[in-house]
């Protein structure tokens, strides 16, 4: 988003702060870090907890935490309405701490915007971090307080992820996972287009201890399991194609698998196919997630925005398609 707010909007009742105005100078700057400044806020924490409360407002009208990553133009109004009702209690809300990108935590869990790259729990024998590690050093609330995994994402796979904070939430959580009650739907960059724009893919899939890589075998046996999903042609480009789709089950690399036994890989796939690697890893992320909450029952959805090196990804294929 290059601009935030917009001049002329009604004027915001007594007890906001009088306006900042952007100087030429000032223009470009990202909101957070103008926020931050010693002449307004003081600190970045300070800038972070204004947006996330509601309390910032941009010619008049009121920006969301993900706003403060946008540029703020010369002449922008900025105010922030400190005593704001309802504005005392923080709100969940997308927020940046090191390497996690926290998009919604409560009591009870947190969800994770998980870069690629890192691993959602620790691998036995190795030394990176892990969100699962790293989590319970950044929430709020117990400081050093342990993250139950409820589901993961490969380390490469980018996008939405849910941790719970006890383990009476993980397993209420977890049910819903196995009971296909919760919805998990990713956006992917495969070889070639299906000929059906959408469908169901189904097969029998086995882990492989041996290997460490599932395989599609043709019928039911001891630790065999059912995987399906359900897929939609986004956009069909030059012998690729972006494909939105929805786990109906959960199987180890079940999106890599399933794509790959079709002859559609992932971009950037090394497990199951070899492709071709332009961004350094498979071009796989978990955009949507919605789940109802573990105490109270209410619906929790959340969406991911493509990462970057998808989005350069997809414009380069639309440019080789149209050459």
């Amino acid at each position: 988003m290059d601009r935030v707010g917009r001049k002329g909007h009604t004027p915001l009742p007594p007890g906001t702060e009088a306006p900042w105005t952007v100087t030429p100078a000032e223009a470009g700057a990202r909101l957070d870090k103008y926020l931050a400044d010693a002449a307004r806020l003081g600190s970045r924490g300070k800038a972070a907890d204004a947006l996330v409360r509601g309390q910032v407002f941009v010619n008049g009208v009121e920006v969301a935490p993900s706003d403060g990553a946008t540029a703020v133009a010369a002449g922008d109004e900025v105010r922030v309405w400190r005593s704001r009702p309802g504005s005392a209690k923080r709100r969940s809300g997308r927020r940046e701490t090191g390497p996690l990108r926290i998009v919604y935590e409560d009591e009870a869990l947190a969800v994770i915007d998980k870069p690629p790259g890192l691993l959602s729990v620790p691998l036995a024998g190795d030394p990176s971090d892990s969100v699962a590690s790293l989590l319970p050093l950044c929430w709020k609330g117990p400081r050093f307080a342990a993250a139950f995994v409820v589901h993961r994402l490969d380390r490469d796979t980018s996008g939405l992820v849910v941790f719970a904070k006890s383990t009476a939430s993980c397993q209420t959580l977890k049910t819903q996972f196995i009971t296909r009650a919760a919805v998990r739907e990713y956006l992917t960059i495969v070889h070639g287009v299906p000929e059906a724009r959408d469908g169901e893919w189904r097969d029998i899939m086995r882990w492989n201890p041996s290997t460490r890589k599932s395989d599609v075998i043709d019928r039911l046996e001891p630790g065999a399991l059912e995987a399906r999903l359900r897929y939609r042609v986004v956009e069909a480009l030059d012998d690729a194609a972006v494909l939105d789709v929805s786990l109906i089950t959960g199987r180890r690399n079940q999106i890599r698998v399933q794509a790959a036994w079709r002859g559609f890989p992932v971009f950037g796939e090394r497990q199951y196919a070899r492709t071709h690697d332009p961004i350094g890893r498979q071009a796989l992320h978990a955009v949507r997630l919605s789940f109802a909450h573990p105490i109270d029952g209410r619906p929790i959805q959340l969406e991911s925005p493509w990462p970057d090196d998808m989005r350069a990804l997809v414009r380069s294929l639309r440019r080789d398609a149209q050459r």
